[in-house]
């Protein structure tokens, strides 16, 4: 089995997986999805997905019994239920405005959170193309003949320099072709960013910041199309893929030298073709053994047992120094809180001695 298909078990996308855990009657749920990504589907998504393994969703914006949101506004702070988040940014979980927490932090706070890192929520969406299946499989020789890399990105606003000295450092070597709206070099962006990292050897996977466990899809994205991804971020990223399937930016002193390295890989077929072929996941599990299971049973937890703790969505505000005034950000695309341990740790230390307080 190859670790597309492995990818697809874990997600609850084929029949393969392990359906014990789905109810034979199923309970009506009122919910409400607010404060997402503009294209973002109601119907159509992991945390759907996984509630319909125990409930008839009913989507009820009026009286909802539990709202799911993310980062990208603050509406769901107007409702009085549970509130569940779903954070895929490099923003840290404010468990004083919401009751529980499904983000890329390696954390344990009670029964309140659990790591979905942003490559799993994207990868739900692009293991359901059979055509992408493909791409990983073909000969060696097809693996060979191609471009040498490619960068896509279309957002350049408050991120790290190391995107762009990237694509500057390594296009001295051979050009990097740049297909998203930012830096753009082939004439207009690509459609399907999948399908044209296929075309290339390498892809550059520079995230937007860098913080432990804050791995996105665009790892993910080069696994998928069949490229060796080229990383830079998480410093602890080999606890989520095989460091043997990659390019660690990381583990280089500077950029010079990874492109030395590169440049091996690049003109030795059989040690390039080594790192191609090795499976991207450890041992075949994703980090922390995630699956579709672990995801439902959280979220049926959380619903069924887990209390409410939110008490005023403007002492929320106070304590989150401002995350939930988002919306005046969201109208450039991303927005990333860097340099903020100190904050994060008086954050869950203040919530601590709420629920003390709370259980007295």
């Amino acid at each position: 089995m190859n670790f597309y298909e492995i990818f697809q078990i874990k997600l609850g996308l084929r029949d393969k997986r392990d359906t014990s855990l789905k109810s034979k009657s199923k309970k009506k749920l009122r919910v409400m999805f607010i404060d997402f990504w503009d294209d973002f589907k109601e119907d159509f998504n992991l945390l759907h997905n996984a509630l319909s393994y125990n409930y008839d969703l009913v989507h009820d914006s009026k009286n909802p019994e539990v709202v799911f949101c993310s980062v990208f506004g603050s509406s769901a702070l107007e409702y009085k239920c549970k509130r569940i988040i779903y954070i895929g940014e490099n923003i840290c979980p404010n468990f004083n405005a919401y009751d529980y927490a499904l983000s890329f932090e390696r954390l344990s706070y009670m029964d309140r959170h659990l790591r979905v890192p942003h490559y799993i929520w994207k990868g739900f969406f692009d293991l359901q193309k059979d055509e992408y299946k493909s791409l990983r499989l073909r000969d060696d020789r097809a693996m060979l003949d191609r471009k040498f890399c490619n960068i896509i990105y279309s957002n350049d606003f408050n991120i790290e320099s190391m995107r762009m000295d990237t694509l500057h450092s390594f296009s001295k070597y051979k050009q990097v072709d740049s297909g998203g709206r930012a830096a753009n070099n082939i004439g207009g962006p690509v459609k399907d960013k999948i399908a044209f990292q296929s075309g290339y050897k390498f892809s550059l996977a520079i995230e937007n910041s860098s913080h432990k466990g804050y791995v996105t899809e665009k790892i993910m994205d080069a696994f998928l199309a069949g490229s060796v991804p080229i990383y830079w971020g998480a410093s602890d990223v080999n606890l989520d893929f095989n460091k043997e399937s990659f390019i660690n930016l990381n583990d280089f002193a500077n950029l010079e030298s990874a492109l030395e390295y590169i440049k091996k890989l690049d003109s030795d077929d059989a040690l390039y073709l080594k790192m191609l072929r090795a499976n991207p996941l450890n041992n075949d599990e994703f980090c922390e053994n995630f699956n579709i299971e672990k995801l439902s049973q959280f979220l049926a937890h959380a619903i069924e047992e887990g209390d409410i703790y939110h008490k005023d969505k403007n002492f929320g505000r106070d304590v989150n120094g401002g995350y939930l005034g988002i919306p005046r950000l969201a109208k450039y695309g991303t927005f990333f809180i860097v340099n903020r341990t100190k904050r994060r740790e008086a954050r869950y230390k203040l919530a601590q001695k709420i629920h003390k307080i709370q259980k007295r």
